[in-house]
């Protein structure tokens, strides 16, 4: 989407949210049950992943990261997803067992829903430090129904898309099933790309 038209909706999906807004919100900033979640989706025609799951060390004493990607032609990709895990952010194994230098984890990450934003971190229960929390960079910009954008499934980008767009958050799930909750993180609107940091291995959602 062109940054100049997106900025006019945003303007206007603003707009209204002040002349609409009574100041209150019911499920701003707890856990919610999944059926009252929309979970983005990839829009139809958006480019096939390169693979639906990644596999690499994340090691104590290195920067590491692991990605997913859309594979847009034979020999270039496009980045997807990013999961960056800063020297020292390792804290525990899931059974407990402080990292030390030297130590490694093997991590894997996968697609739950070959078409949605929805994915599976594993170890379940591995931490990551809170003063130096892991990564994920999540791109949507080919997230839509039928057409990219379109959040909300009404055939058009609108203001209503760019409503939905700024209440975009990556959601944690800590078993299949259970309630998801919030995560701190920071959107990038302009760019289509949302950031979260993550302490602990679940499941994980980019949704509204």
């Amino acid at each position: 989407m062109r940054v100049g038209f997106k900025s006019m909706l945003l303007a206007g999906a603003l707009a209204f949210m002040a002349a609409c807004s009574d100041g209150t919100n019911p499920n701003d900033g707890g856990p919610r049950p999944a059926d009252s979640l929309t979970i983005l989706t990839l829009a139809q025609g958006h480019p096939p992943l390169a693979a639906q799951s990644v596999t690499f060390w994340a090691r104590y004493d290195q920067d590491t990261e692991g990605r997913i990607d859309f594979q847009t032609s034979p020999t270039e990709t496009e980045e997807y997803l990013k999961f960056k895990v800063p020297q020292h952010s390792l804290m525990r194994f899931p059974d407990g067992t402080a990292f030390a230098t030297g130590d490694s984890v093997l991590i894997t990450i996968t697609v739950i829903n070959a078409d949605s934003l929805y994915f599976d971190f594993q170890p379940h229960g591995l931490k990551f430090s809170r003063g130096k929390p892991a990564e994920l960079t999540l791109e949507y910009n080919h997230a839509g129904s039928t057409i990219e954008g379109d959040f909300n499934d009404d055939d058009q980008v609108d203001a209503q898309d760019a409503l939905i767009e700024i209440q975009l958050k990556v959601w944690v799930q800590e078993t299949p099933g259970g309630l998801f909750a919030p995560l701190t993180g920071i959107l990038e609107v302009e760019f289509d790309e949302v950031q979260a940091e993550i302490s602990g291995f679940s499941r994980f959602a980019l949704a509204y």
